[in-house]
């Protein structure tokens, strides 16, 4: 049967081959010929090409190049539909030119991208077309303009991740791809695109084989936007205690990029989500983890402060660190001369009680002196009474014989 279509219907000596150079000759010369014609050529062009493999082969680069210039939209429509047929009859032939139609993705006409995406699920998720790193166009259509294209781009992303590995296994060239300079995608397009895609990964060991992929992708990143980009794919992760030390384990890769607002703070999120509802072995892991992101930026610090040495520079002042206030000493309101409390007064209060026992010692002296005046005075009064009531001494007189 294969062998009559291709020597007996459009064949070199088959009646219809005679059409061929006539439906060339109008798709070529587009302003020779109204839409209308040219649609239906291209129509029955891709026709000829479904019966034989020579015709087909031939006439690929033809199709293509009036598919990316034409501006008729039913013509652009038509062979996109029509590649999708060759696919299925011709997928050998049509490989090399399957990155052709992903840029169709990106169409300003809506009516080519709704039938871009529609050819190109199909021909996925029966596995007509490898899925390769230009599934990352496929992914832009997540956070189309029109609502609709968005809905079938991501109920094909939602079919792809029940295909066994399908969608783990592009997952990081989509997000290479997509956080490349040159494509110049949105921040926030961007994450709102990750952000679902990387919901539809619910298995552990995938995502513990994509935190150690992503945090190699760091070393091959050079701009600050890349590692941004990265740095918020990794807190999209939910993280158990494996994940957690393929995280530590592979921080050489990134301990570097962590001076960046974005990253750390990317980070900064992934440690509190983890932490919610968490139980007591992640939460230690978590809490190794910080300690960790601080030796690194310690250390950072002290390598700064040595070059500023070397270059002559002044050194910066340490930034003034909160203290932990001090709760105030409690007052003992209660004293009693047995207590051992009393004589062990804090700091704060020694001064007041320094000054108390002077005053009680001023006190003491005062009475002291007060008692032995008083004690002086009695001693003389009994001395004055002694002597007023003593008896007089009798002095015995002599007379002197003359």
């Amino acid at each position: 049967m294969c062998d009559v279509c291709e020597r007996d219907i459009v064949g070199p000596d088959a009646s219809l081959a005679r059409y061929l150079p006539l439906l060339r000759h109008l798709l070529t010369n587009p302003a020779k010929c109204t839409p209308k014609l040219q649609a239906a050529a291209a129509l029955t062009f891709t026709r000829f090409m479904l019966v034989s493999s020579t015709v087909c082969e031939e006439g690929l680069q033809l199709m293509v190049t009036v598919l990316k210039r034409s501006k008729n939209v039913a013509l652009r429509t038509n062979l996109t539909i029509a590649f999708s047929d060759l696919t299925l009859r011709f997928p050998n032939l049509t490989q090399p030119w399957t990155h052709h139609i992903y840029h169709i993705l990106s169409d300003e006409e809506l009516e080519v991208r709704q039938c871009a995406v529609k050819m190109l699920s199909f021909l996925v998720l029966h596995e007509m077309v490898r899925v390769k790193g230009q599934i990352a166009d496929m992914a832009l259509c997540c956070a189309d303009k029109d609502p609709r294209v968005a809905a079938m781009t991501r109920l094909f992303f939602k079919q792809l991740s029940q295909k066994g590995n399908a969608l783990y296994n592009v997952m990081p060239d989509i997000i290479s791809r997509l956080s490349d300079p040159e494509l110049n995608v949105p921040e926030e397009q961007y994450r709102v695109i990750m952000k679902y895609i990387t919901s539809l990964i619910q298995k552990d060991r995938q995502m513990e084989a994509l935190i150690e992929k992503l945090c190699q992708r760091f070393k091959l990143s050079t701009e600050e936007r890349q590692w941004r980009d990265l740095a918020f794919c990794l807190s999209l992760f939910s993280y158990n205690e494996r994940s957690l030390k393929k995280l530590m384990e592979n921080m050489d890769c990134y301990k570097d990029k962590l001076h960046c607002k974005g990253v750390i703070e990317c980070f900064n999120t992934l440690m509190s989500n983890t932490n919610k509802m968490a139980k007591n072995e992640i939460k230690a892991l978590v809490q190794e983890l910080s300690d960790k992101i601080e030796e690194c930026f310690a250390v950072t610090d002290k390598d700064g402060d040595e070059e500023m040495e070397e270059r002559g520079e002044p050194r910066a002042a340490p930034a003034p660190r909160a203290t932990p206030r001090k709760k105030p000493a409690r007052r003992n309101r209660r004293k009693s001369s047995s207590s051992n409390d009393e004589n062990e007064a804090p700091n704060e209060e020694a001064p007041q009680s320094v000054r108390k026992s002077n005053r009680r010692g001023a006190a003491r002296k005062q009475v002291s002196a007060s008692h032995s005046d008083e004690s002086d005075e009695e001693d003389s009064n009994k001395k004055n009474e002694d002597e007023v009531f003593k008896k007089p001494t009798i002095r015995k007189t002599t007379r002197k014989r003359k």
